[in-house]
């Protein structure tokens, strides 16, 4: 298992945050973790009281025996820089912050169980990491609110566009919820400690009695500790911090700057009061919840001096007005020396562990109701049946069937106001992977399909193209971005892969293969008999070039020599008004040929039940592609049809071979008269069946969105 912490802290820094601790719980378990440092860059490195982060940078570095860290330094990252006109003027750039990330540390990423990221600039990248690692969860720690830590804009603004990847979101104080979007789910977990550093024998730091402790920096208020030192004298005032400093040298006044957090703890340990001058202002009262000193100065029974405005309502925090009235502070201080500091209970401190826990069981708990969703694109003609679109509606189902979220996007046309209309749709929306079938009937000559991995990006874009071998030079032309772009790019058959193959060699190692499925279940029938005599069907779609004009020769044929056998033409009308229609439409009437047309999966599966031949003389030969001819196999017809250099063996063994319509004709009568079997090698049938069954394809199909994303 690893776990990746993403914060602005060093990975390796003397002080310590929750991270630090989270890291090293999560290591004695034997967890993996990956500390990764986010918010600097080497132009913060030059600016002045910019953060110092220890070297080596961009490279990982061990810490023991499961924890490692990594320092982010690119060229910039979205710094905060006072000014809006500034500010405006660098979100572009800024932008480009999460895409600066290196092979080298993205790369041990998307092997990571889970994401724990703090407020700053490791925000921007959840929408980015999460595409790259679906299946990992993701932590949000909201420690801190953007009114008291200045943050570039952009960085603010990313908080909202992550959310929908976000699976737990902990807070440090319950008022921060009200941060969040209304009905975001949020949960206060409170501020720990590790118990076991605390506990551990250690020798007393001070000198002298009477020592009041303060620890951190944040909104710090150096007047009320200036109070404190000349109305105390005889106290010593011990400040921890880089910022932690009062304005004018006291000598009752020690400020330690920062030191490593081991060294620290006994100054906590042994101290008698402890600090919290939190600046008197309104953007601090979510501190009464969220302060992780006054948690440790708890732990360590101490009374607690602090603003009223963060300091809640626990009695051992002693409170004062503001630091601009001396005597409330005074007196807050009176009061903490009278306290009874055995009556502080510790018990009610949480540790780490505790804090783990909840956060990652919440995560655990929300991923498994948040999966990744499919959308499939598509063009549809209403009242008309497509291959592709009942192809497409069976995958959505199986894939649902699989416990994956699918939803189709019915088209008119391919139109850039549509596609951009359905970027616009699913923006934010989390886990969303498009998936593109082409061609489809209304498809029109339109290039937005080949251009989709841009309009819809940064969501990942796949694409099955279903009969690419049969587009012209220029329908070809339209996806070289999408060779250049689109996560993967599928196929039914190997003969259409080597096909776009050819002509875009570069796009090979995004090229795989998902053999179709056959687009009509079975159906039970409850009445179901065998037939008495032969019925030859054609099972398709009426257009040119799908093999119904040799069907209809055959059938005239074997009228003319007085055949008994029925005849059914099973498919979907694509135009009315086209030649091939009228020539059906005449053809059926003069030679007794039953029209099943439009109907739906059901009545299909019955008609399919019904007959015992499938005559389907495809021009170009039967391939993997006809879906029409899988299901006729898979309703136990023998289909009768046309090999090519491009027929798979398996089809050769189990569908038998003609080339013209007398062929075909003089092939069913001896089928009919016993003088040709009716079955051929239905072992070679069963594992390439198998392969096309609705499961296994919703599989494979789960497991390419998933490595593609």
């Amino acid at each position: 298992m690893k776990i990746v912490l993403i914060s602005g802290h060093d990975g390796n820094s003397d002080r310590k945050t929750g991270f630090h601790f989270w890291a090293d719980i999560f290591a004695r378990r034997g967890v993996d973790v990956d500390f990764l440092t986010v918010g600097s860059s080497w132009i913060s490195l030059r600016r002045k009281n910019g953060k110092q982060l220890k070297k080596p940078f961009n490279q990982w570095v061990p810490l023991g025996e499961h924890v490692r860290k990594y320092t982010w330094m690119p060229l910039f990252h979205p710094l905060y820089l006072g000014n809006k006109v500034l500010e405006y003027l660098s979100w572009p750039v800024f932008s480009l912050y999460p895409y600066l990330m290196p092979p080298r540390l993205i790369k041990p990423l998307l092997e990571a169980d889970a994401f724990i990221i703090e407020n700053g600039a490791g925000q921007m990248l959840v929408p980015r990491l999460a595409r790259l690692n679906p299946d990992a969860k993701f932590i949000f720690n909201s420690s801190d609110r953007p009114s008291v830590v200045k943050f570039h804009p952009i960085v603010v603004a990313s908080e909202k566009k992550m959310l929908p990847y976000i699976d737990a979101i902990r807070l440090n104080a319950a008022s921060m919820a009200k941060d969040f979007p209304e009905g975001t789910e949020t949960h206060y977990i409170p501020q720990a400690i590790d118990k076991a550093l605390f506990d551990a024998p250690m020798v007393n730091p001070y000198t002298k009695p009477k020592n009041a402790i303060n620890v951190g920096d944040m909104i710090f208020d150096p007047k009320a500790v200036e109070i404190l030192a000349k109305n105390f004298p005889d106290w010593t005032f011990h400040l921890f911090g880089k910022g932690a400093k009062i304005t004018q040298p006291m000598s009752n006044v020690a400020e330690h700057n920062e030191v490593r957090f081991v060294d620290l703890i006994p100054y906590l340990k042994f101290a008698d009061i402890g600090l919290s001058p939190y600046q008197n202002t309104e953007k601090a009262a979510y501190l009464a919840q969220s302060s992780l000193k006054n948690v440790q100065y708890t732990y360590c029974q101490l009374p607690i001096v602090a603003p009223a405005i963060a300091s809640g309502s626990r009695p051992h925090i002693l409170s004062y007005s503001s630091s601009e009235d001396e005597r409330s502070v005074i007196a807050a201080f009176e009061k903490a020396i009278a306290y009874d500091r055995a009556s502080i209970d510790k018990g009610a401190v949480s540790s780490w562990e505790d804090v783990i826990d909840k956060m990652y069981d919440i995560a655990e708990r929300n991923k498994a109701k948040k999966k990744q969703q499919v959308v499939f694109l598509l063009t549809k003609k209403e009242g008309v049946r497509c291959g592709v679109v009942d192809y497409t509606e069976r995958l959505a189902e199986a894939i649902r069937a699989e416990g994956t979220e699918a939803n189709i996007e019915y088209l008119d046309t391919w139109s850039l106001k549509d596609a951009v209309n359905i970027a616009l749709k699913y923006r934010n929306k989390g886990h969303v992977v498009f998936h593109m079938q082409y061609p489809s009937l209304g498809m029109g000559n339109s290039p937005i399909p080949g251009l989709l991995p841009l309009i819809l990006a940064p969501n990942p874009v796949f694409i099955t193209l279903h009969e690419f071998s049969v587009f012209n030079v220029l329908r070809k032309s339209i996806f070289l971005i999408s060779a250049m772009f689109a996560k993967k790019i599928l196929f039914t058959n190997e003969n259409e892969k080597n096909e776009f193959k050819a002509y875009y060699p570069l796009a090979s190692r995004k090229l795989s293969i998902i053999p179709i499925g056959e687009n009509i279940p079975v159906i039970p029938m409850a009445d179901k008999t065998t037939p008495e005599k032969a019925r030859i069907i054609y099972f398709g779609q009426i257009s040119p070039g799908k093999g119904l004009e040799l069907y209809l020769d055959t059938i005239r044929i074997l009228r003319e020599r007085n055949a008994d056998v029925d005849a059914a033409i099973i498919g979907s009308i694509v135009d009315e008004a086209a030649p091939i229609t009228k020539a059906m439409r005449a053809g059926a009437e003069n030679n007794n040929i039953e029209l099943h047309i439009n109907y739906d999966s059901d009545r299909v599966s019955e008609e399919l039940q019904k007959s015992t031949i499938a005559l389907l003389a495809f021009p170009d030969g039967i391939t993997e592609k006809r879906g029409s001819a899988l299901a006729c196999l898979k309703h136990d017809n023998l289909v009768i049809t046309t090999h090519s250099g491009k027929t798979p063996s398996w089809m050769r063994k189990t569908t038998c071979h003609i080339k013209t319509a007398n062929e075909a004709a003089a092939l069913i009568e001896d089928i009919i008269t016993g003088k040709a079997p009716q079955t051929l090698d239905m072992a070679a049938l069963q594992e390439p069946m198998a392969q096309r069954e609705w499961d296994n394809i919703a599989k494979s199909h789960i497991t390419v969105y998933k490595q593609g994303a």
